[in-house]
């Protein structure tokens, strides 16, 4: 069982899957691109683009997508294939690394010049936006980090429940009661017996049904 709030809706991706997607509103090949990464393992992805006009298929070219995975060092590469030429001269990157946090290092190499690049933290995931990259030669992003640059799922669940808590059209009070119990040391069965309790609080049954199926979800994390 999992929860959503009303305006989200589940993605469901395999670990190391990579997802190039156009920003552009025109039928061209892009200029600028977002690039969508899911951590967990290796990965790799063929990117086939044709000259848009003729019916030449043999007109193409394909960017290869390559994706390393550690726990503490990912390392996405973007190499460009033969006939590359029709591409755009330069493209704009903005690659996100989902689940990913802070990094403490991150090089940007296109060919063997090194580039800046500009990186921050987006609902849970690692953006590094890439301007003016040359499409004829290799691009190569390397993160690294002391410590696992995965979110933990407890905490992503935790940021979840905070959101949904939130958006209750219930009273603040009531409110931090939930927090303090679902966030507190007690033990899962504690928890239950205290959610319960808070319809003496005049908490509709509705939540405190959905808080009880919540914790039930946390015990199988």
């Amino acid at each position: 069982m999992s929860f959503y709030k009303d305006e989200d809706y589940p993605v469901f991706c395999m670990e190391g899957a990579i997802i190039p997607m156009s920003l552009d509103k025109t039928d061209s090949l892009p200029t600028n691109m977002e690039i969508i990464i899911f951590p967990g393992c290796d990965g790799e992805y063929k990117l086939y683009e044709d000259d848009g006009f003729t019916t030449n298929y043999k007109n193409c070219t394909i960017t290869e997508f390559s994706f390393q995975y550690q726990k503490t060092s990912y390392e996405l590469s973007i190499k460009p294939g033969t006939n590359s030429e029709i591409l755009p001269n330069l493209r704009n990157y903005k690659l996100r690394f989902k689940n990913t946090k802070a990094v403490n290092l991150i090089s940007i190499l296109n060919g063997n010049k090194s580039i800046p690049g500009n990186y921050y933290i987006e609902q849970n995931d690692l953006i590094i936006d890439v301007q003016n990259v040359s499409t004829g030669s290799a691009l190569v992003i390397k993160c690294e980090s002391d410590e696992s640059l995965e979110n933990s799922t407890i905490r992503l669940i935790n940021d979840d429940i905070r959101g949904i808590i939130e958006d209750l059209e219930i009273e603040t009070t009531l409110k931090e009661k939930i927090g303090a119990i679902l966030f507190g040391d007690m033990t899962i069965k504690k928890k239950r017996i205290a959610i319960r309790k808070l319809k003496s609080a005049k908490l509709e049954p509705k939540f405190i049904k959905m808080f009880l199926n919540l914790l039930e979800y946390i015990g199988t994390v």
